[in-house]
């Protein structure tokens, strides 16, 4: 069975969400107060240095995330392939069994739990 963080040359992109998922949980182990939004910056900052050809990010401000619910916008691909998706993050509480989430967009509620 092959080793996550040891993928070869081949798949750029999966190494680098090994990678940005490794130092997202040390980094909540070593300052568990880190907040959301400075996960946010420092993961898509090591995507983009990483995958500078294979990934490109749009971040949303505070005024276009309570629009569309999302914070950021991602491309994966290359040439005229192209594969998009809107991603809402959240710092998840560890602690606490089931895990419920909730945000609004505009005036609808969102719930998602994972239990």
């Amino acid at each position: 069975m092959a080793n996550l963080y040891d993928l070869g040359e081949s798949n750029r992109i999966c190494r680098a969400f090994a990678f940005a998922a490794a130092q997202t949980w040390s980094e909540l182990r070593d300052f568990s107060e880190i907040e959301e939004p400075s996960i946010t910056d420092y993961r898509l900052l090591d995507l983009k240095r990483m995958c500078p050809d294979e990934v490109q990010v749009i971040k949303f401000g505070k005024s276009r995330e309570s629009k569309n619910g999302a914070d950021w916008e991602w491309w994966f691909g290359s040439g005229d392939e192209w594969f998009g998706m809107r991603v809402q993050a959240k710092k998840l509480n560890l602690i606490a069994f089931p895990i419920r989430v909730f945000h609004t967009i505009g005036t609808i509620l969102l719930r998602h739990g994972v239990e």
